[in-house]
């Protein structure tokens, strides 16, 4: 797994997303898709992308498909399309469908928007760079399923 930090979080306030990544890329052993996580650099929280080939059943399928209604991802699925500039560290080269979600939900705590209510609210939680990646990867293993039951 490539992590690579692009941001300097030193004027945020004190949390675990200063000792973490701003972008990690890798190819999901199980599945063999690639996978990234990237924190939005308008909140500071997780969103998570995973690279379909254009023979998976949801290639070039939008957000508004029901069948994205399926999939149990945190907040559910919140991206669907092209991310052009994260293709070119992928081999073969391909020009791959991302599927993704965001830690941009109800009670995700959002380092860059944080307000002091949140520190007292027991509901609000941080979603760190692990949980991120485990999210990533369980949105891998359930796209790789519904790609074995097209087959079958």
């Amino acid at each position: 797994m490539e992590r690579i930090t692009l941001t300097d979080k030193k004027s945020w306030y004190r949390g675990p997303w200063q000792d973490e990544a701003d972008l990690c890329r890798w190819m999901d052993f199980l599945t063999g898709y690639p996978c990234i996580i990237a924190r939005d650099t308008q909140s500071g929280t997780w969103c998570g992308y995973v690279g379909l080939s254009y023979d998976h059943p949801l290639y070039h399928t939008y957000v508004s498909d029901p069948t994205f209604r399926y999939i149990s991802i945190h907040g559910g699925v919140t991206y669907a399309g092209f991310l052009p500039r994260q293709e070119l560290w992928i081999t073969p080269a391909q020009r791959r469908w991302w599927v993704g979600f965001d830690c941009m939900q109800e009670y995700d705590l959002c380092p860059l928007k944080l307000d002091e209510d949140e520190f007292v609210d027991p509901r609000v939680e941080y979603r760190t760079e692990e949980y991120a990646q485990n999210e990533t990867m369980y949105l891998a293993e359930q796209l790789q399923q519904m790609e074995i039951e097209q087959d079958d």
